[in-house]
C-alpha cells in the first residue's frame, strides 16, 4: 500500500487542503527515514505505510506560525543530540576495533628504515 490507496479528499479535508496533506506525510517520512519513533504499532508496514497511518489516527498534524518556529528550534537541538551519541558510538566502535584514528599505531616503514617525512 502506498498513496494509491488512499481517499486523497479525506486527508485534505483532515489537513485543511491536499497540499498540507502531502506536505504533512512527506514531513513525517522524512522523519521516519531519519530514525524517529513511530507513533503506531506496526513492524512490517513500511515509513510511508506507517505515516499514512499515522496521519489517519490523528498523531500528526501540521503546525504553524510561532507554535512552528518553537518546534523546528527543539527538533534541530535533538537533532544534533542523536548526532553527536551516534558519532559517540561510532568512535566507541572505531576504538573496540583499534581502527580508530587516534589509536596509536606501530610504526610504519619509514619509521623502522629510518625515512624521514
Amino acid at each position: 500500500m502506498g498513496f494509491e490507496d488512499v481517499d486523497i479528499e479525506i486527508f485534505a479535508e483532515q489537513a485543511n487542503g491536499r497540499t498540507n496533506a502531502v506536505s504533512l506525510i512527506q514531513k513525517r517520512i522524512r522523519e521516519l527515514e531519519r530514525g524517529w519513533p513511530r507513533l503506531v504499532n506496526t513492524e512490517e508496514m513500511d515509513i510511508i505505510q506507517v505515516a499514512i497511518e499515522e496521519f489517519r489516527e490523528g498523531r500528526i498534524w501540521l503546525v504553524g506560525g510561532e507554535e512552528a518556529d518553537s518546534l523546528r528550534e527543539q527538533r534541530v537541538i535533538e537533532e544534533r543530540d542523536r548526532a553527536r551519541q551516534i558519532e559517540a558510538a561510532r568512535r566507541a566502535a572505531e576504538l573496540d576495533a583499534g581502527t580508530s584514528p587516534t589509536v596509536p599505531r606501530a610504526p610504519g616503514l619509514s619509521g623502522v628504515l629510518g625515512f624521514k617525512s
